[in-house]
């Protein structure tokens, strides 16, 4: 009776051994995936992006990352943020739709990559780029494209016009 009662508590040490390292190994390879799955998350990110936290729905512009947290601005200071309440990075992700769509277009897709950026004006009048007019130089050629009939160049200067309101 002894020899078997020292069997089962070897087999029941073994298990206890083997359940533990099982754990440790889930741990460790839990960890090892959370880590990579973070790096490549913020490989593409800028300082500046708009990022989106759980439990609000306000945006916060974040200024450095790190294995361990990120920081963000919030209510005029620099803050710590666990990666726990990360919920998405929405400049990142548009710059990404963008590339997309590029790639399967082949072409410039119509809107700007990046959250909030604007996509510049093509085109020149005189020589000199639409997107670098003044509002004076945009109001004088809005003039003369609407009385020679260039709607396509008048709504180029339109929209260039809309970045001084």
């Amino acid at each position: 009776m002894g020899n078997s009662t020292s069997k089962t508590i070897i087999m029941v040490g073994y298990i206890i051994c083997g359940i533990a390292v099982s754990i440790a190994a889930i741990v460790i390879i839990r960890k090892k995936i959370i880590g990579s799955s973070r790096s490549k998350e913020y490989s593409d990110w800028q300082v500046g992006d708009q990022i989106s936290l759980y439990r609000t729905d306000k945006l916060f512009s974040i200024l450095g990352w790190e294995h361990s947290g990120f920081y963000i601005e919030k209510e005029g200071s620099t803050n710590k943020i666990d990666w726990e309440e990360f919920n998405f990075n929405k400049s990142a992700i548009w710059r990404r739709n963008h590339q997309a769509c590029e790639k399967a277009m082949g072409k410039d897709p119509g809107f700007a990559p990046g959250l909030g950026a604007q996509k510049n004006i093509s085109g020149s009048i005189d020589g000199k780029s639409i997107d670098l007019l003044s509002e004076i130089e945009c109001q004088v050629y809005l003039k003369k494209a609407i009385e020679t009939e260039n709607y396509e160049l008048a709504e180029k200067i339109k929209k260039q016009m809309e970045k001084y309101r």
